[in-house]
Formats: C-alpha cells, sequence, structure tokens
C-alpha cells in the first residue's frame, strides 16, 4: 500500500479553500519539499510555495517576473477542475505541470536536479552520447581511447551537418511512427522541431537524435522545442 501525506489545507481566498494528497517520497512531494526547505524562516511559506508551484503549472501563462494574483491561481485552477473533474486530480494536474516547469529550468542550467527517479533517465543519455561508438555499438574500451572516439563522433557530427541541407532531411532523422505530429521550422541560422505533447520516451529519443547534430533542448513552456544548427 502506496504512503500518502497529506498537506495542510491551501487557501486561495478566504472562505475558498482546497487540500491535497501527496505520495510520500513522489516527484510532487519532493518539488514541494524543496521550496519549503528553501525558505525555513519566510513567514507564510506554505503559501509562498504553492505560489511557486503554480508559478511553474502555469509557466506558459505567466510572463517572466510578472505577479501571480489569487484571480489568476483561481481560473488556472477551475480550468483544469473543469477538465480533470475534481479537485484532487486538479493539483494532481497543477504539480505535474510544475514538475516538467521544474525540468525546462534544469535543462536550461537554471536549477538543480532534484528527482531521483529522473536522474537515472539524464545519466544514461549522458552515457549514450558519450561512449557510443561511430559503428553503434558502446564503448568498451578504457585504455586511451576515449579522446580518438570523441574525434571520430565529433567528425560524424560534422558530416552529418555538411550531408543536411534541408528541412525534409531533419524530418528524415525522426521516427516515421511519430514524425507526422511533430512540428518542423526554420529560419537563416536553425532548424527547429517541437514535440505538442508530452511523451517522456518520445523526448528523450528526440534529445539523442537532436544531439548527436550539435543540437540542443530550448525549454520554453508549451512552446518549448528542439534546435539544430544548420552550420
Amino acid at each position: 500500500m502506496r504512503s500518502i501525506t497529506k498537506t495542510r489545507p491551501y487557501s486561495f481566498r478566504s472562505g475558498n479553500k482546497i487540500s491535497f494528497r501527496l505520495e510520500k517520497g513522489s516527484d510532487a512531494e519532493i518539488l514541494l519539499n524543496y521550496y519549503l526547505e528553501r525558505h525555513p524562516r519566510r513567514k507564510g511559506r506554505i503559501t509562498y510555495t504553492i505560489d511557486q508551484i503554480f508559478r511553474l503549472a502555469m509557466k506558459e501563462r505567466l510572463p517572466e517576473d510578472s505577479k501571480l494574483t489569487t484571480n489568476m491561481k483561481i481560473q488556472f485552477f477551475n480550468s483544469l477542475k473543469a477538465e480533470q473533474g475534481s479537485d484532487r486530480k486538479a493539483m494532481d494536474e497543477v504539480f505535474r505541470r510544475a514538475i516538467e516547469g521544474y525540468m525546462d529550468l534544469y535543462h536550461s542550467g537554471q536549477a538543480p536536479m532534484i528527482f531521483p527517479s529522473r536522474i537515472g533517465e539524464v545519466q544514461k543519455l549522458e552515457q549514450v552520447m558519450e561512449s557510443k561508438l561511430p559503428n553503434g555499438t558502446m564503448n568498451e574500451s578504457l585504455n586511451g581511447n576515449l579522446k580518438w572516439e570523441k574525434e571520430v563522433i565529433t567528425e560524424r557530427k560534422i558530416e552529418r551537418t555538411r550531408i543536411i541541407i534541408s528541412l525534409e532531411d531533419i524530418k528524415r532523422l525522426f521516427p516515421e511512427s511519430y514524425r507526422s505530429t511533430l512540428i518542423f521550422g526554420e529560419d537563416q541560422h536553425r532548424f527547429t522541431v517541437r514535440l505538442p505533447y508530452y511523451d517522456r520516451e518520445k523526448f528523450l529519443e528526440m534529445l539523442n537524435i537532436v544531439k548527436e547534430r550539435d543540437g540542443r533542448y530550448v525549454p520554453q513552456g508549451v512552446e518549448s522545442y528542439f534546435s539544430i544548427p544548420k552550420s
């Protein structure tokens, strides 16, 4: 049986309270505790912390450094409640979006990794990118060949960049099974690819493809995208 911890009630405004439950050790509880521990002596820190959660969840709707008002939170929460069907499910969705908002900060170097469940994913991806040999096999050399392998991989990246000359070439890099769901674009210096919905496996697969071509992930809330340089 899963261990559940219940927070104290959080009040949006007088007479309008909502309480919610977090699974012990879940990413949601870790995120809540992270912000609580950052401000141990702050007056009203639970209210401040929940505001941070909402700010992360509303990242795509809330301009940076803008004020988060009670009405904005209520409208956002009510819209989720209408979609999800209950207060509890709406708060679950708030935390889900907040976690993804926090991961955007992590990917852009603005926040530390705090979720043990995701450390393995990031490390595994980095290890694969670091140790994959030109022929696709894993690195089995431990005696000074790493530098050579890096040089060969870099040459492969350069060669691939030279070969890729059109947006159609970029499209063909991604699996046909979900290629049609992606949003592609380009400007003078780069190609862009956007996954318009959340799918962890597809995200990691796309990140792998993009990084092999010296690309990167650009976090911008719901408008986040992958960028691949043209040269």
